[in-house]
């Protein structure tokens, strides 16, 4: 997980910001002795991936990132005021109640809390398993969840992707919302080879295979 989700630490400092994050991938790679990878990236890990290859372009081999987005700075203000407000668990258990309805509007909803036919993902809700599951991960991490989504809308992206030197590849899933910004985004990225997969497909086969077809190039 990135430092501030799920079962990582906490990232340091008050208002960590994208280069940080991409910086404690390189201490990872130290750890683990390896001097250069592929770096897979979706959504929030694109992000990082950008910065990874910006700042460390010798780490990085090749480059995918899934569920890129690239989006105006009206868009990305309005997500900073509003998509990862800071929980706090409280006596009534308010935060177990929020997650839940966070992960679940979440998948009916871009932004989750744009809850109106304009902003509607079409996709089916989860199961009760599934959202529990979703749930018990934002839980882990109430206390700093937060910093990273917001790191993630203050990052400006688009000037970044033009940058890029190495080969990318950009894949989107009509499934995720980000699809819809697939095209905005490679658009920017210099030899960029776009892949879009369809709704209804084996998501999961059809996306190793379009991965392992592009690195083995």
């Amino acid at each position: 997980d990135t430092l501030g989700y799920g079962d990582s630490p906490a990232p340091e400092g008050e208002q960590p910001e994208i280069p940080y994050f991409a910086d404690s991938v390189v201490r990872i790679l130290d750890a683990l002795k390896i001097d250069k990878v592929d770096y897979y990236g979706a959504h929030t890990g694109a992000h990082v991936g950008t910065e990874l290859a910006l700042r460390h372009p010798d780490r990085v081999r090749r480059v995918i990132f899934d569920g890129v987005t690239v989006r105006t700075p009206e868009i990305r203000s309005w997500l900073l005021a509003n998509y990862a407000p800071k929980i706090e668990p409280d006596d009534h258990g308010g935060q177990l109640h929020w997650a839940w309805l966070f992960v679940r509007d979440m998948s009916q909803y871009f932004p989750w809390f744009a809850r109106d036919r304009e902003h509607r993902t079409g996709n089916n809700i989860p199961s009760a398993q599934q959202l529990h599951n979703s749930s018990v991960e934002v839980l882990k991490s109430l206390s700093t969840y937060h910093l990273v989504y917001r790191a993630v809308y203050r990052h400006n992206i688009g000037e970044r992707l033009p940058l890029l030197k190495h080969p990318v590849m950009c894949l989107a899933k009509e499934s995720d919302p980000n699809v819809v910004e697939l095209d905005n985004a490679a658009s920017k990225i210099p030899g960029v080879k776009k892949v879009r997969i369809a709704r209804g497909a084996a998501v999961v086969e059809e996306t190793a295979r379009v991965v392992e077809e592009f690195l083995d190039t």
